[in-house]
């Protein structure tokens, strides 16, 4: 067996005292900031850290937290290993303070323990370190988290979350966040190879390489050199097929040179407002998708209850992989499972129902990320071709059905893809976005975009009103900023992912002259709804 990592860093000579130097920040998690000349890690409301922990048996440890909060605020605390859970609430001091979370099973080896504040965004929680009173041999190592790093196709693949798997001329890229430029750092390496071989690792400063050999299962890079912000670590095998088990620093802190917690390219938004005086009862866009990678949703006519796009499915493999895609959201949250075949009389005023659908067009209920009802209809959608998205509602009683169409190359004359039934819901558009998104982390190093064109709105009298602003947001992925919001061709365009040096904008407001004609919609023909 191979022996335990003898890389950890203490806050005190006692080994069951952590310090968060090696932690590294879950997605949307906390920021490393140095505090009175103590590292910690500032929780970004909800979401903190994991730590890694090593020991060589399993035992069982009351979990302390130590840390700084918000004086006179409330907040939760709560740390697992896998499933096994403990969590406290507690009052900030704001002042150095301990937290007594409960007690935990540690196992043998090498595990994880999540630290996350939920539901606490009013109290800034700072976390300098852990006691582990019930285990004194145990250890935080310097692993670099690689369950975000990105691989060839059909080139290697990821082991666990801290190894992966390079077959001879295959290349992983991973992730990283250095927050000093210029530092020097050495890399313990334990690791598998099927013959004599070469494996080269890169920053954009240079590069180093070790020598590969089926004997040998720990090996010492020399110094590599990692500029500020965000990068790829590139590993190259050649000669041979390669697993790496660990990636360990050998000195320095992993919180200041730490692998991105998520692949995702981030999520990139255009907000619209509806011009005063309109009470909209439809809307109308139009897009061109650039070309992308897969499991990239790009969103053309959100509203306050639902969206509706397009989108490149998750396998990506077929050229047929492309639908669209228009989904409603129930009025509160209701799984599935009690929905049923029919909805019990007090779920009725919350479950969206169907109304009716068209020709080739898949509907069901849905209850992740929300609750409501989803349909799509497969379609093969060119890229850079211009669709049209018509999104319109009106009332039933005190319920409003919002109904959905698409016209485009390929498809001679608007489709219906599907009416739902919300009930108490107001008969109106409003909250109206665009947004592209990536949810798988697989694809992430590659970038996506979408440019929207012709936003109009139309109210009860038949009179069409351009939209022609545009409020850029993006989610807070940590270390990134590869995004960007532009004007293109008199088009809005979001654009995200790659890895690039652009640094994306998220407050900006876009403007357009005018966009032409409006729309010439028969309503009276569309496909009924």
């Amino acid at each position: 067996m191979r022996p335990l990592i003898l890389a950890f860093v203490f806050v005190s000579a006692s080994a069951a005292n952590l310090t968060v130097d090696n932690a590294t920040p879950v997605r949307f998690g906390a920021n490393f900031v140095t505090a009175d000349g103590v590292r910690v890690a500032r929780f970004n409301g909800d979401n903190g850290v994991d730590i890694p922990l090593s020991t060589e048996d399993a035992g069982d440890t009351e979990v302390i937290a130590v840390l700084k909060a918000t004086k006179g605020a409330k907040f939760n605390l709560k740390a697992n290993i896998g499933r096994r859970v403990v969590q406290a609430s507690s009052v900030g001091t704001g002042e150095l303070q301990e937290v007594m979370l409960g007690r935990l099973q540690v196992p043998a080896g090498l595990s994880r323990l999540s630290v996350n504040a939920p539901e606490s965004r009013r109290a800034q929680v700072e976390l300098s370190g852990l006691k582990l009173p019930g285990l004194v041999s145990i250890v935080s190592p310097a692993i670099l988290p690689l369950h975000t790093t990105y691989i060839d196709d059909a080139k290697g693949d990821h082991t666990s979350w801290k190894g992966i798997q390079l077959l001879a001329g295959g290349e992983a890229r991973i992730p990283m966040v250095s927050e000093v430029d210029g530092q020097d750092r050495a890399l313990t390496l334990h690791l598998r190879a099927s013959g004599a071989g070469k494996l080269t690792l890169a920053t954009t400063a240079g590069a180093v390489s070790v020598d590969l050999n089926p004997s040998v299962t720990t090996t010492k890079t020399p110094i590599l050199k990692f500029p500020a912000g965000t990068q790829f670590l590139r590993l190259k095998a050649e000669g041979a097929n390669v697993r790496i088990d660990e990636i360990v620093l050998d000195s320095g802190s992993v919180s200041q040179l730490w692998p991105l917690p998520n692949g995702n390219a981030q999520s990139v938004h255009f907000g619209y407002d509806v011009p005063k005086g309109v009470r909209a009862q439809w809307a109308y866009a139009e897009a061109l998708a650039e070309p992308g990678p897969a499991a990239t949703y790009h969103c053309v006519l959100g509203f306050g209850q639902g969206y509706f796009g397009y989108q490149v499915r998750g396998s990506g493999t077929r050229p047929d992989d492309r639908w669209f895609i228009y989904s409603l959201w129930d009025n509160g949250y209701v799984r599935n499972n009690q929905k049923g075949t029919g909805v019990s009389e007090d779920l009725k005023d919350k479950v969206v129902t169907l109304v009716t659908k068209g020709e080739g067009v898949v509907a069901n209920a849905f209850d992740h990320e929300g609750s409501g009802g989803h349909s799509h209809m497969d379609f093969q959608w060119k890229d850079r071709e211009p669709y049209k998205f018509l999104l319109g509602v009106k009332p039933d009683g005190k319920a409003a059905v919002f109904s959905t169409y698409v016209s485009g190359p390929g498809l001679n004359g608007w489709k219906f893809l599907a009416s739902f039934r919300r009930p108490n819901t107001e008969a109106r558009l409003d909250g109206l976005y665009s947004f592209v998104e990536d949810w798988s982390g697989r694809w992430g190093d590659q970038q996506r975009a979408c440019r929207y064109r012709n936003l109009w709105v139309c109210g009860a009298d038949g009179k069409w009103a351009p939209i022609l602003n545009a409020r850029a947001t993006a989610t807070s992925e940590l270390g990134r900023g590869d995004y960007s919001h532009n004007l293109v061709n008199n088009m809005f365009e979001l654009r995200t992912g790659g890895y690039d040096r652009t640094k994306g904008d998220a407050g900006k407001v876009l403007n357009v002259s005018d966009w032409g004609v409006a729309p010439q919609i028969n309503f009276d023909n569309l496909p009924v709804r």
